[in-house]
């Protein structure tokens, strides 16, 4: 260094938020010295800083005028322990505000799906529905967010004694926690609660009738994502149901046409927008 041989410097800056410390450690042949300096304003601490070192190289120097208004803060401190004598000084800036997760504001959305669901009818029955849904972040771990959908699904099966209709109406809460990966596509695993009716009509019988039965119990299902646009989400859903009520619709007492099963699956398509 110019003017001071045998001088060693090194200048730390961090900012975090709206606050900024720096720290400086001075080795020269009158011994170290160490200091620390907080302050809301970033300049301030670099000028204070810059005086900090002048005065350690020089001493009897006058500061300039604009460094006159410059006040260490109160929140120093010294420390003894020795620092690596060299010929260079160094600068480190660290801003940790940008080291914030990225994707973690709120964000909502609506959309609808159409799919496959099972356990409806004896087999797969066409599902369509529409949902809302809100949440916070998109990084990979942890997520908070919550979805309401409106479902309905129905199907058919011929029996001997006529057909039957099946219709379902029911609301799915679901969220999904847990993010797998970030990468497109990204993978969620996910829960959810059924909740509403299965409703099934006879037909082509002697005497039809209409019956009806509770269909509620949780599921677990895994959905992949593609931003196609900025607002528009693809989604693949594939997921599994645990129905809690097994009721039983039948032509008489000895010809069943449907049971609901104690364990149905599901798959279907989303399309969002917004999330």
């Amino acid at each position: 260094m110019s003017g001071a041989p045998g001088v060693s410097a090194r200048v730390t800056l961090t900012v975090e938020g709206a606050d900024a410390h720096g720290a400086i450690a001075v080795q020269g042949p009158a011994g170290s010295i160490e200091r620390a300096v907080d302050a809301p304003d970033c300049a301030q601490v670099a000028r204070a800083l810059a005086l900090i070192l002048a005065l350690a190289i020089e001493p009897d120097a006058t500061p300039p005028p604009s460094a006159a208004d410059v006040q260490e803060p109160p929140n120093t401190n010294t420390h003894a322990e020795p620092i690596a004598t060299s010929s260079s000084t160094s600068l480190e800036i660290q801003d940790r505000k940008s080291a914030q997760p990225p994707g973690a504001s709120p964000w909502f959305g609506v959309g609808a799906n159409v799919g496959l669901s099972g356990g409806v009818a004896p087999n797969p029955a066409l599902q369509e529905g529409f949902f809302l849904e809100f949440g916070r972040g998109h990084a990979r771990g942890l997520l908070a967010n919550v979805r309401l959908a409106a479902i309905h699904a129905h199907g058919s099966e011929p029996a001997d004694s006529g057909t039957a209709d099946f219709d379902l109406l029911a609301l799915r809460a679901s969220s999904c926690p847990y993010r797998l990966t970030n990468e497109s596509p990204a993978l969620d695993a996910c829960v959810s609660f059924d909740f509403g009716r299965l409703q099934a009509r006879g037909s082509n019988t002697l005497s039809p009738e209409t019956g009806s039965a509770s269909w509620f119990g949780p599921g677990v299902f895994f959905r992949a994502t593609v931003r196609a646009l900025p607002a528009l989400l693809i989604q693949l859903e594939l997921g599994a149901l645990t129905p809690l009520a097994h009721d039983r619709f039948y032509f008489g007492p000895t010809e069943t046409v449907h049971r609901i099963p104690a364990l149905s699956g599901y798959g279907g398509l989303n399309l969002v927008l917004g999330g």
